[in-house]
């Protein structure tokens, strides 16, 4: 007698040929969604981190001037500022050498400009109320002013016409994909009680306030005229600064090198903007 044939369930070669296809372009479809989310998020990241950074920067900028008298600001023309080792000893440079930036005062109303100075009162002074009605505590001088970085200058290096003599040549030297960033530099003069000499212990330091930085901007806008109010415009006056910070990063997400600084680069690069406006307290 014959056995009956066991009826037996399975798959054809081609049914686990397709099988495995599906299964490989399933796979395949979530790693890369993975790998695009991860490189959008590190995008993110890299562009809040640039505005945060950015952003202290400023607020530190902005809680200084508040403490500022309109009278004591001046715009300083960068081109002469020659305060690096090569120049020559900084300690040893009276507040108006031209190598620290030669300042314009009172500073013009209504124009852009790079480099600024200030007045503030010493934080060591035990508070006098006559001596701050008439201005005679001892203060000291912050300045802050922006450069090239030193691997974006034009060669010779330091023999440029910019600000330590960094010019700017329009190609991006150190291959970072950014044409011509530079920094935020800051100075700060602290005196004697005499308020001319320089003192002996904090001196003069200058310190690298912000990196990335494309455009820095000062400027002190005009009041508002007889006829802007006529025509509906704010009636402001004078007392106040306008600070505006650009800065440009290369985004991790396309790691494309030599952009060109042109119209089209924000779709390469990172780019943010940070702004404030302050009024002196007179």
């Amino acid at each position: 007698m014959r056995r009956a044939r066991r009826a037996q369930a399975g798959l054809t070669m081609v049914e686990v040929i397709v099988a495995a296809i599906i299964l490989t372009a399933i796979v395949g479809m979530s790693a890369y969604l993975v790998w695009t989310s991860s490189r959008s998020v590190s995008s993110a990241e890299a562009g809040l981190q640039l505005e945060n950074t950015a952003r202290e920067a400023l607020n530190v900028m902005v809680t200084e001037l508040r403490q500022a008298r309109r009278l004591q600001i001046a715009k300083v023309t960068t081109t002469t500022i020659r305060t690096e080792p090569q120049f020559g000893n900084v300690h040893s440079y009276a507040v108006t050498d031209p190598k620290l930036g030669t300042p314009v005062s009172p500073a013009p109303e209504g124009v852009d400009f790079d480099g600024l100075r200030f007045q503030l009162v010493d934080p060591r002074n035990t508070f006098n109320l006559d001596a701050f009605k008439n201005s005679s505590e001892r203060t000291y001088i912050v300045q802050y002013w922006w450069q090239l970085e030193y691997d974006e200058q034009k060669d010779p290096k330091g023999g440029g016409i910019g600000p330590n003599g960094r010019e700017a040549n329009l190609v991006d030297d150190n291959k970072n994909g950014v044409v011509d960033e530079g920094v935020l530099m800051k100075m700060e003069t602290w005196f004697e009680a005499d308020g001319v000499t320089i003192d002996a212990n904090l001196g003069r330091q200058i310190t690298t306030v912000l990196r990335n930085v494309k455009r820095l901007r000062f400027r002190l806008p005009a009041a508002t005229t007889a006829a802007d109010v006529v025509a509906g415009k704010p009636n402001l006056n004078a007392n106040r600064i306008e600070i505006a910070i650009d800065l440009e990063i290369m985004d991790p997400k396309k790691n494309v090198q030599l952009v060109d600084d042109k119209a089209g680069k924000e779709a390469i690069l990172i780019m943010k903007s940070v702004s404030a406006v302050v009024d002196f307290r007179n």
